[in-house]
This record gives C-alpha cells, structure tokens and sequence, in this order.
C-alpha cells in the first residue's frame, strides 16, 4: 500500500512540475522519496526515478548543488545495479551534463554529455538529439561556434526523425 501512496505523490509532483509550481513538486517529490526510501531503502533502483524527477524540479528551481547531489546519488545506484555502461545511466548523466550548463561550466558538461550521447545509443540515435544539441550549446556559450554548428547540424535530422511532419 505504501508503494501506491508513493505512486500518488510522485503523480501529484508531476502535475505541479508540469503546471510550473516547482515549490508543490519537490514538496509532493519528497513525500514519495520518503516512502519509497523507507519501502526499498535508500540504495535500491526504485527510488531513483523519485530523486530524478526530485532533482529536475531542483535544477529548475536554481538549487544546482542539491540537484547535482540528487543525480549523482541516482548515478551511484544505477551503476551499481546496472554496470557502468547501461542505457539508464544516459538522462542521469545528461542531467548531470545539464547541471553543469545551468552553472555556466560547459566544458564540464560536454564529458557527460557526450557519454550520454554514447548510452542513448550513438550520435545517430534519435533518442541522442537532446543531449548533442546541449553538446552545440555548450561548444556556442564557450565561444567554439564551429563545433557547435556541427553538433547542431548533425542533431537536426535526429529531430526530424523523432517530429516527422509535426514540426510546424
């Protein structure tokens, strides 16, 4: 029954992310992060979705550092469970790459990123787009604006692919 709860908090944390009242998110967040800590423990995958979605309402709230803990705690425990090269780890650490972008530290982010480019499933996966247009967005804020045009030319196909004819 717990879980269910937790289920519910974390759905009414979402509403409130997607309604734009991050104060509401991370509040219903923490009260699913608590139950499934206490379900699980505090080492186990179930949570991690929790501390991510915890970690993007932080990050938007400007709370890089506590976001960044959050990611890395998420990273620590998916390596742990999946190995060092699975596919989960991608959007962990393109938020951790996104951490490092909202810090203005852009040469941090590209590693991260990069890797999760990799995990996504390559710099052809369309999966991939988000994470190499952050890629030309870091290259853009460092000034490098060459690479930056190649990492967003190679990503617009990629989005294409993903948006078909909805683009408008």
């Amino acid at each position: 029954f717990r879980s269910d709860i937790a289920v519910s908090h974390n759905n009414l944390g979402n509403c409130a992310y997607f309604s734009g009242d991050f104060q509401e998110a991370a509040r219903e967040y923490r009260a699913a992060l608590n139950i499934r800590e206490k379900t699980f423990g505090t080492k186990h995958n179930k949570i991690t979705p929790t501390l991510n979605n915890l970690g993007k309402v932080l990050l938007e709230m400007g709370q890089w550092d506590q976001a960044m803990a959050l990611f890395q705690r998420v990273l620590s425990i998916r390596q742990a469970t999946f190995g060092r090269d699975h596919p989960s780890l991608a959007t962990t650490l393109e938020n951790i790459g996104e951490v490092f972008l909202a810090k203005g530290d852009f040469a941090t982010a590209i590693p991260y990123l990069q890797q999760a480019v990799y995990l996504y499933g390559g710099p052809s996966a369309p999966s991939s787009a988000p994470a190499w247009h952050k890629i030309g967005l870091s290259y853009q804020r460092m000034g490098k604006y060459d690479e930056a045009l190649h990492y967003h030319f190679d990503a617009l196909p990629l989005v294409e692919s993903l948006y078909g004819d909805q683009i408008f």
